[in-house]
């Protein structure tokens, strides 16, 4: 090992015991701030009356429908029909709009 391997070595034990130093010292505060965080964040879902099951049942129908469209695009272009570029984009705004409606 050069010495220049030596010194980044030392130099990155260093950088790392200071910072985990930093943390040990602020894991208080931290913590609180997560909790915080948390919080804000539990009281505006609960304001806008979003739930665990509500989300998750959106993300569910939110993937299926994804996923129904992709495949259709997908079973469209291996079929080596001729795809109509209009059509494609009427799927794609039809997809688009079904996202911005879970969204909202």
């Amino acid at each position: 090992m050069n010495q220049n391997n030596v010194i980044a070595a030392l130099v990155g034990a260093l950088a790392g015991a200071a910072a985990t130093y930093a943390v040990m010292q602020n894991k208080d505060k931290i913590i609180e701030k997560f909790n915080e965080l948390e919080g804000a964040v539990k009281s505006k879902l609960e304001e806008k009356g979003i739930t665990k099951t509500s989300f998750q049942d959106a993300y569910n129908n939110l993937s299926s429908n994804v996923h129904a469209s992709m495949d259709k695009l997908t079973n469209l272009i291996k079929s080596k029909e001729q795809v109509d570029k209009d059509y494609i984009l009427a799927e794609l705004a039809e997809l688009k709009e079904k996202v911005s409606k879970l969204q909202n």
